[in-house]
């Protein structure tokens, strides 16, 4: 079953066209994750929230798109698989990873939600802990970006509808 959507809002839209919502990225290894960019400040709250394991395949992912480096720390409320959580780079470099982070179904507990620790970085991938793909990737790989739309067109693209 694909990865669920929703209708982007009035600022994720620019002049002419919708901002892509889903990208093939490609590992070193050649294979590739499809993934579901997390663009809009309710897609990143949302993120993986709710998404049963039958739902999410191991070769699917979620990539938050920020525009600017800062610390990112990630938890895990409503998710129903365990996630490894990588922390990019602008050039799509991975910078340093937080494997197995523990699922949390429901909302109940907040206090026991497994949290990430905070990464200095400028984009975030998940992908299921049970992945090959996920256990592939190391710190120093790089993820290619598709040549279509290119990735700094996406940012262009979000600050104009800013």
């Amino acid at each position: 079953m694909p990865l669920q959507t929703t209708t982007p809002e009035p600022q994720a839209v620019s002049t002419a066209k919708e901002i892509v919502r889903f990208v093939e990225l490609e590992l070193p290894s050649g294979e590739s994750l499809k993934t579901q960019l997390a663009i809009t400040m309710e897609e990143q709250t949302q993120g993986l929230s709710g998404i049963q394991d039958k739902d999410f395949a191991d070769n699917e992912a979620m990539l938050f798109i920020y525009l600017e480096d800062s610390p990112k720390r990630f938890w895990m409320p409503d998710t129903y698989f365990d996630l490894d959580i990588f922390f990019l780079d602008n050039e799509m470099v991975v910078i340093d990873v937080d494997r197995q982070v523990k699922h949390h179904p429901g909302r109940e507990n907040l206090n026991s939600v497994a949290r990430t620790r905070a990464i200095y970085c400028r984009h975030v991938l998940e992908i299921k802990s049970s992945s090959k793909l996920a256990q592939q990737l190391r710190p120093g790989m790089k993820l290619k970006w598709p040549a279509n739309p290119p990735l700094w067109q996406i940012e262009r693209d979000i600050r104009q509808s800013q």
